[in-house]
């Protein structure tokens, strides 16, 4: 009986290695992925912002090509691009927890030809802003470097990136006038 119950041992020692092997494997692969997969879940707002910043400059460009060229008139921009974007939720930036901020059009730039811009690609036309609302103005001292120190911009050329503040510094910020409100009731913020 001893000889078998040691065969019976000698049988069930790979299955409960192998079943080690899985367990260590699992873990490892948790640890390695971990970074991996929660940047990916943590970067799925930033993700939607940077596409509906991208659906926003899209529409402003349409908007200009549609007329002679020109920008939106600063304090009704969103109303006047709405047909040119498909998507409603677009102009409301991803809900995070702690950090509340709204899409903002360069103030600078209101009725402004598109062919006009020295550098396009370094002309930032919306952005994310410290400040929610519709139709929101703002310029440099306004932009939101709320995604780990970088904002989300869509540029004159239609491109849109994330920058930091140093970077974004030196872009195409034209001083525009007064302190301004968005129209349609949302707060209220620089120019």
């Amino acid at each position: 009986m001893s000889e078998e119950m040691a065969q019976d041992q000698e049988k069930a020692a790979p299955k409960q290695n192998g079943a080690i092997i899985a367990v260590v494997c699992i873990v490892i692969l948790g640890v390695v992925l971990y970074p991996t997969i929660s940047g990916m879940l943590g970067g799925g707002a930033k993700a939607t912002s940077t596409q509906r910043i991208k659906a926003l400059t899209a529409g402003v460009l349409l908007y200009a090509a549609a007329n002679d060229n020109k920008l939106p008139a600063g304090s009704t921009w969103m109303d006047a691009v709405a047909e040119y974007v498909k998507d409603p939720e677009a102009f409301e930036p991803p809900v995070r927890e702690g950090v509340e901020t709204g899409y903002s059009f360069n103030a600078a730039f209101k009725s402004k030809k598109i062919d006009s811009f020295e550098d396009p690609s370094k002309a930032p036309i919306i952005f994310e802003g410290m400040y929610s609302g519709r139709n929101m103005l703002g310029r440099y001292v306004t932009a939101a470097f709320s995604w780990d120190g970088e904002c989300i911009m869509g540029m004159a050329d239609g491109s849109v990136k994330s920058f930091n503040e140093v970077d974004a510094e030196p872009l195409d910020w034209p001083q525009a006038g007064a302190m301004t409100m968005g129209a349609g009731g949302g707060g209220g913020g620089p120019e």
